[in-house]
């Protein structure tokens, strides 16, 4: 039947996606089921639905062992990138309706719905005020396609626009330059040979973007700090860009890893850092320096080799995580760079450097802490310090698509007192990195015996 709205529904328990096809069909809609972020993205790059119902907690491939908010988080990304399109009342003309049963997900049930989610649904479906089928009928309303002809008015602009196969590379290559001129709060960029200009926090990203596609490794979302939303901060830019580029054509793009990159069909013009070398934002100062190093082949493409920015890339690189402990923080030096970090992300910083014995030096994030939500809440607020200190996140912590950290030092260039660190004057510190260190094979394993044999007492020789 060619009159009946098409759901794409992701969700990963049985008796709910059961309970949802049955109000949808009592409705008279069709549901199209999957319950991975795999196959939901193949199912997003084909179109063809009119509303989406996703679950927060998916699984990131059908043999997956568990489901993750992460999953969650980047399917609907790669959704919202593929139709962005706002009516007149500023309504997404597709409508993606989030679904969650977990209390403890309430912070990235915020985070996405300020990131291109509309609606949220608690489960059980019995527990919402408003029901099911009223929120669906909300929705549709709001987007303005009541009858199902919009939807597939919808569906033929996608297709046509080229925006439906998420990363589907062009045949032109858009220049994208480095050249602007600031503008009272704004910067230029420009798009081919327009100046575009744009506020702050888009501007930072385009500049981790042209840095991530000169590294070949994209943009990790974290790196931009919680505090900047950096889905939101996606979004932005590329409705900024959207008027100086093709019709459908996005800036960046949410890949496969979860990073950002620019599209393929952009190119990177010319970088030129002179004109924006004594912008009041020492982020942006930073990142044009290493754009030019990038570009001129002065910095390493492994980023465990390549220097720190802020630093001469002649200077040596050094990483110090002291024992000391003042003011309930813990005191890291990062080239130079004295920074007193709170208890969660000194653990952090603590754990990556007990861990370089690992294989590679890769942590695990449950190593990290074992609830991953915490955990990547911690790491985003080690980024934060690390980025208020004057230090690239990027240059000290990296991770890859096993959701795992690592320090991006070299053994000899990390001077830490592993026997301190396990008598370390902080209680609950202490007991933290025991727990950890009794995980790890090897060496570290031998200090165990002079964890308990004498209390640091805090050094009183800093003041973060």
């Amino acid at each position: 039947m060619t009159d009946q709205h098409v759901a794409l529904v992701v969700e990963d328990e049985p008796e709910m996606a059961a309970e949802i096809t049955e109000i949808l069909t009592s409705l008279g809609h069709r549901c199209v089921h999957t319950e991975s972020l795999e196959e939901g993205s193949e199912l997003a790059q084909r179109g063809g639905f009119c509303y989406v119902l996703l679950d927060l907690q998916i699984k990131p491939t059908r043999d997956s062992i568990r489901p993750r908010v992460e999953a969650g988080e980047t399917l609907m990304g790669r959704i919202r990138q593929q139709f962005p399109r706002r009516n007149t009342h500023d309504k997404h003309d597709l409508q993606i309706l989030l679904m969650s049963g977990h209390v403890k997900e309430h912070e990235a049930v915020v985070r996405m719905l300020q990131t291109g989610g509309d609606d949220f649904i608690k489960k059980p479906l019995g527990e919402n005020k408003t029901p099911l089928d009223t929120k669906i009928r909300t929705a549709l309303r709001q987007s303005g396609r009541d009858a199902h002809c919009h939807c597939a008015a919808l569906n033929r602009e996608a297709a046509s626009s080229g925006a439906s196969p998420v990363g589907r590379p062009r045949a032109e290559g858009i220049p994208l330059s480095l050249g602007g001129r600031p503008m009272k709060k704004r910067t230029g960029i420009q798009v081919g040979d327009k100046g575009v200009p744009l506020s702050t926090p888009p501007f930072v990203l385009a500049l981790h973007l042209m840095a991530g596609h000169l590294r070949g490794d994209g943009v990790l979302p974290a790196v931009l700090g919680a505090r900047t939303q950096p889905q939101r901060t996606l979004q932005r830019l590329c409705e900024e860009l959207a008027p100086y580029l093709p019709k459908g054509l996005s800036v960046a793009e949410v890949g496969p890893d979860g990073r950002f990159h620019l599209h393929p069909s952009v190119d990177l013009g010319a970088l030129d850092p002179r004109c924006i070398e004594n912008h009041s934002d020492a982020r942006v100062r930073r990142l044009a320096a290493e754009l030019v190093r990038l570009r001129e082949g002065t910095a390493e493409a492994n980023p465990i080799a390549a220097p720190a920015s802020g630093t001469a890339s002649t200077s040596p690189r050094k990483l110090i995580i002291s024992a000391r402990w003042h003011c309930s923080k813990g005191l890291v030096v990062v080239d130079g760079h004295d920074i007193a970090m709170p208890a969660k992300p000194y653990v952090i910083m603590a754990k990556l450097g007990l861990g370089r014995q690992l294989e590679e030096g890769w942590v695990e994030r449950d190593q990290l802490d074992s609830n991953a939500d915490a955990s990547w809440s911690a790491m985003t607020r080690v980024y934060d310090h690390l980025r208020d200190a004057g230090v690239i996140p990027a240059d000290v912590i990296e991770n890859n698509l096993a959701k795992s950290y690592r320090l991006t030092y070299l053994a000899e260039q990390i001077e830490i007192d592993r026997a301190a660190l396990l008598r370390h004057p902080h209680a609950p510190i202490r007991a933290e990195l025991a727990r950890f260190v009794d995980l790890l094979p090897g060496e570290v394993t031998g200090d165990r015996a002079s964890r308990g044999a004498r209390r640091v007492e805090p050094e009183r020789g800093f003041r973060p």
